[in-house]
């Protein structure tokens, strides 16, 4: 970007996080992107620096690192810094600096931290994977001197993009019927492949699967076994398990039973999974400390087509998957969810809380037509809906779009019927 523009190539296709995270601009604190392997942190990382470009930063005041190079991999951040000073004549009180792959360079919250104290750099842009920037020297010596950016597989918006699909419309609404159905059948490629950048950008189905399944294999050594050292036997039992049974509940006991770890075991593994964003452990939403900590939790993946390429599967399962994307984006939208039983054990999938109060509940269920499922979902939410006292609840479907007023105890309550497709491009 010498010659004031990044290359297209490393560019990509734009993410929605650019412009969120450009708006921080005029703050000090260090912007961290954290997320799983191969989401695209560096490409968004490119796109950072074509938004500066634009924005008339001088090219020579940008400088990036890249510490999964060998050679700059063992080289000090000094000596690195110190000749790009040299080279450039610029002031490094003026220049930006991206480091990607941060967690490759031992000691590098020590050097992040004197540099930002020491007001080294105008602004400081890094990358790594989740794990290794959650540890507690990290988390101490950086205190109140960062700002984290959660980077997830792409949504369904970015995915349609990078695949160069146009629904033709800026109102989901008003959308052409016949781009109605190739925005389904895109969703079905979505669900059964996932939303890896790179995957997206595959023709051939097999190659899909076969460069997922290495995508799993190296979050798994990669990111956990080798930094942690732990034996990747036991850790790679309760993976596949995990990556089976997405979407499902589990408990430390059924765990145990599954997988003959023991509690701590289990209890640190779990740990590990979301902190690579890999596995994520769904609470209860409760009042009772006692009934949060305790019961079972429910057991998500990052990207259904990690889960379908490694998994075992017997069946499509589609449901299941459904709840898994709806998860993903939950997490996508920074919301504060868990799911929600009652005495009656009736279930809700997931309650979105902000603040002290719940305002809205979600329940996935693809398949309406039974008569007995449709009962008992449509049961749940109104139970979910009298209990936090609110006046409407949301069904995500596969088709069905509809709102419903059912009177129940003396209120008029809406249900509101969704398709995935319509509720993902909101």
């Amino acid at each position: 970007w010498y010659e004031k523009k990044v290359k297209e190539a490393l560019k990509g296709v734009k993410r929605d996080n650019q412009k969120e995270i450009l708006k921080y601009l005029d703050i000090k604190p260090i912007k961290i992107l954290v997320g799983v392997r191969r989401s695209g942190k560096s490409t968004l990382m490119y796109q950072l620096i074509d938004g500066l470009l634009k924005q008339g930063v001088a090219p020579l005041n940008i400088l990036y690192i890249n510490l999964e190079d060998p050679e700059i991999k063992e080289t000090d951040f000094d000596t690195i810094v110190n000749a790009y000073i040299e080279l450039t004549n610029v002031k490094k009180e003026e220049s930006f600096i991206f480091i990607d792959e941060i967690q490759e360079k031992k000691e590098w919250e020590l050097w992040l931290k004197r540099e930002y104290d020491l007001k080294g750099f105008r602004q400081f842009f890094i990358s790594g994977s989740s794990g290794s920037l959650l540890v507690s020297d990290y988390a101490s010596l950086l205190t109140g001197r960062t700002l984290t950016f959660n980077i997830f597989p792409l949504s369904f918006s970015e995915f349609l993009r990078f695949a160069r699909f146009d629904i033709e419309s800026d109102d989901i609404h008003f959308i052409p019927p016949e781009n109605v159905s190739n925005i389904k059948h895109m969703l079905r490629k979505y669900i059964e492949f996932g939303a890896f950048p790179e995957i997206v950008l595959i023709d051939e189905d097999d190659k899909k699967r076969k460069l997922l399944n290495e995508y799993y294999e190296s979050i798994i050594t990669k990111d956990i076994i080798a930094r942690y050292r732990i034996d990747g036997e036991k850790l790679g039992r309760l993976a596949y398990y995990l990556v089976t049974n997405t979407s499902a509940f589990h408990s430390y006991r059924k765990l145990r039973a599954v997988t003959n770890l023991s509690y701590d075991a289990i209890k640190n593994y779990l740990k590990l999974f979301e902190e690579t964003f890999l596995f994520f452990q769904l609470p209860i939403f409760s009042l009772s400390l006692k009934n949060h900590f305790s019961y079972p939790r429910k057991n998500y993946c990052i990207d259904t087509g990690l889960k379908n390429a490694v998994g075992f599967r017997t069946t499509m399962d589609i449901g299941r998957l459904y709840e898994n994307i709806v998860f993903v984006e939950l997490k996508r939208r920074n919301k504060e969810f868990f799911y929600w039983k009652d005495k009656k054990q009736r279930e809700i999938d997931f309650l979105i809380k902000k603040g002290l109060s719940v305002i809205n509940l979600i329940q996935v269920c693809y398949d309406l037509e039974d008569e007995k499922t449709k009962k008992r979902e449509i049961n749940a939410i109104l139970a979910g809906i009298e209990n936090f006292d609110l006046r409407e609840g949301l069904v995500i479907t596969s088709d069905f779009e509809d709102e419903e007023v059912i009177k129940n105890n003396g209120r008029e309550l809406k249900i509101i019927y969704k398709p995935l497709w319509k509720w993902l491009l909101e």
